[in-house]
């Protein structure tokens, strides 16, 4: 009976030890607000056009973009600018503009306003709409930090 007792002590400790630290930390895995989930440096994965017909909004096409690692960064810092690098055939090409997190759903970039379509503390999908002359656009970019 007494090695049964000691037996059963020493596995229901062995288990809740097992139990408890392979746990992950849930500070981790919570998001962080807005404002401080964007900062960073994000890769953008994919850009995606999709065109709407203007008198009656049905959709019309759609294409898209993959985007090799590292060939279009956009880099959210705490002085309220975007660090952007693109390189397109050899050469990168660098600009900066203001951006500010309005809520949960907006992000002004520049001039433009950006819908969040997701925006987790890795992964991150923004979009816009623009008129190109014929209809109109949903553009939205797939990023990765």
């Amino acid at each position: 009976m007494k090695k049964t007792t000691l037996y059963y002590s020493l596995v229901g400790l062995i288990a809740c030890t097992l139990l408890f630290s392979c746990k992950k930390d849930k500070d981790e895995d919570a998001l962080k607000p807005p404002a401080d989930r964007i900062l960073g440096v994000w890769n953008v994965t994919t850009e995606i056009e999709k065109t709407y017909a203007y008198e009656t909004g049905v959709f019309k096409d759609s294409s898209g973009l993959s985007i090799p690692a590292g060939a279009f960064t956009i880099d959210f810092r705490t002085d309220g600018k975007v660090y952007v690098k693109i390189i397109d055939e050899g050469s990168p090409e660098y600009d900066t503009v203001t951006y500010k997190v309005i809520n949960e759903q907006e992000l002004q970039l520049g001039e433009d306003t950006y819908t969040f379509k997701k925006f987790t503390n890795s992964d991150l999908m923004i979009s816009t709409w623009y008129d190109d002359g014929s209809s109109n656009v949903e553009n939205q970019l797939v990023m990765k930090k």
